[in-house]
């Protein structure tokens, strides 16, 4: 372990730390955040280059994991999959973990691996831990009531979607700012559930008022329709699963490595 390392290492925390609570209140990362871990890793970078001897080799796997950073940044702003902030972030992440660190829990066989192919696998893991805290909450909820769909329709894919990325709102609790969207419509049928990833091409502030209008909308029509709940999508904070990824990352290294040693 070298102090290098453990600079990075900390720098990556610190931001994370930073937009994962900026995310988590606001659902906004501060740009200005990830500006500074990247010249804060690229001075680390330089440091760890000339104190443990240039290597070649060293600098091209850095690269690398740069260059597969950007791709990620650049499919993931292309498709909307995520915002301009979360998506930063990854690229962020290929400058403050250039290599694998010596203290990461990794077999020395995998080291020549990029580490954001196993970062990338740690965050879908972030994710996952959100899905399976609804898919708990909502089952529990049913031992409670008895009850999940019984006023609303859809299809068994959309229902199990709904479960392990929704909950049921009271309408009284269904406000004008909120990290919720409302996951089913009124037809000329009666409620359906909907669950749709895709968003429309908006600038921020547009987007907010359409989420801030269908909220209300929506409310509206279940008051007027007799509903004592809505299903509602919860706006993840995309930082948030970075942050429980890189906390595993260091702790336990990547379930990717696990898997490939069972199959090896």
């Amino acid at each position: 372990m070298t102090w290098v390392e453990i600079y990075l290492s900390v720098i990556t925390l610190i931001c994370l730390s930073i937009n994962a609570y900026n995310d988590q209140k606001t659902r906004y990362a501060s740009l200005r955040v990830w500006i500074f871990q990247i010249i804060s890793s690229l001075l680390g970078i330089v440091i760890y280059q000339v104190t443990e001897g240039f290597s070649f080799i060293v600098l091209i796997g850095i690269t690398i994991n740069i260059v597969l950073a950007f791709l990620l940044f650049a499919l993931t702003l292309y498709t909307g999959l995520w915002g301009g902030g979360d998506a930063m972030g990854i690229l962020a992440l290929g400058f403050s973990v250039p290599f694998i660190f010596s203290f990461i829990p990794i077999p020395p066989k995998f080291s020549f691996f990029p580490p954001m192919i196993f970062l990338i696998t740690n965050l879908i893991l972030g994710i996952a831990l959100y899905t399976l805290y609804f898919l708990i909450f909502n089952l529990i909820d049913y031992i409670r009531t008895k009850d999940l769909f019984s006023e609303t329709s859809g299809s068994l894919l959309i229902k199990i979607s709904t479960l392990i990325t929704s909950r049921k709102l009271p309408v009284e609790e269904i406000h004008e700012k909120m990290f919720y969207d409302p996951t089913e419509e009124y037809t000329e049928g009666g409620w359906r559930l909907q669950h749709s990833f895709l968003m429309p091409d908006l600038d921020d502030d547009e987007l907010e008022e359409l989420e801030r209008r269908t909220r209300l909308e929506s409310k509206v029509r279940a008051e007027e329709t007799g509903r004592t709940y809505l299903w509602h999508r919860y706006q993840v904070p995309g930082i948030v699963p970075f942050l429980i990824g890189f906390v595993f990352w260091l702790v336990f290294g990547s379930p990717l490595v696990w898997y490939l040693e069972l199959i090896a």
